[in-house]
C-alpha cells in the first residue's frame, strides 16, 4: 500500500526538468473525473515487485501530449491533431511511459512507501484488469491547468 504521495512541487519539478510544458497547474486532492473528462485518459498501474497493484498515474490526452510529446519534442500542431482525432501516436505513449517512469521515483522517495514499478500505459479501461478503483482512490493528487493543448489533467493515486 502506498502510505503517502509526493507533494505537487516535487511532481512539477520533475516535469519541468524533463519536458518543456507550458501550463500553470493547480493542485488538489480530488480524484480525476475520468468519466466526465472531455478527453481520453491514459493510465499506468503502479505495482510492487510481487505484482500487487498499489497505485496508478493518469493523464488526459492534453497532459499526455504535453508530457510524452514534449519529451520527444514533437511539434505542437502534430500534438493538437492527435488530441482532436483522439488518437495518440505510439511515440507519444512511449514518451509518456518514460515520464511516468521518472515520476514514480517521487513515490519511491516517500518514506514507508513500497518500491513501485509502473506498468504499460494504456487507455483507461483497456488494461484488462480492475481499474475502477482509480476513480475513487484512497489517496490522490491531481494537477490541472490550461495549456495550448487544452485543459491538461494529471493524477497520481494510491489504492
Amino acid at each position: 500500500m502506498i502510505q503517502s504521495l509526493p507533494n505537487e512541487n516535487d511532481i512539477i519539478r520533475v516535469l519541468k526538468g524533463i519536458t518543456d510544458f507550458q501550463a500553470n497547474f493547480d493542485a488538489s486532492d480530488e480524484p480525476m473525473d475520468i468519466d466526465g473528462s472531455e478527453f481520453a485518459v491514459y493510465v499506468s498501474m503502479l505495482s510492487t515487485g510481487e505484482g500487487e497493484v498499489v497505485g496508478a498515474m493518469a493523464a488526459n490526452a492534453p497532459a499526455a501530449c504535453m508530457f510524452g510529446g514534449g519529451l520527444v519534442m514533437l511539434p505542437e500542431n502534430s500534438l493538437k491533431e492527435m488530441i482532436e482525432e483522439n488518437d495518440l501516436s505510439e511515440v507519444v505513449i512511449d514518451g509518456l511511459s518514460e515520464v511516468f517512469n521518472m515520476l514514480r521515483r517521487t513515490i519511491n522517495a516517500e518514506p514507508k512507501n513500497p518500491h513501485v514499478e509502473h506498468g504499460r500505459v494504456h487507455l483507461f479501461g483497456d488494461g484488462g484488469g480492475d481499474e475502477e478503483w482509480v476513480k475513487n482512490p484512497s489517496k490522490s493528487i491531481k494537477l490541472a491547468g490550461d495549456s495550448s493543448l487544452g485543459k491538461a489533467e494529471f493524477a497520481m493515486v494510491g489504492k
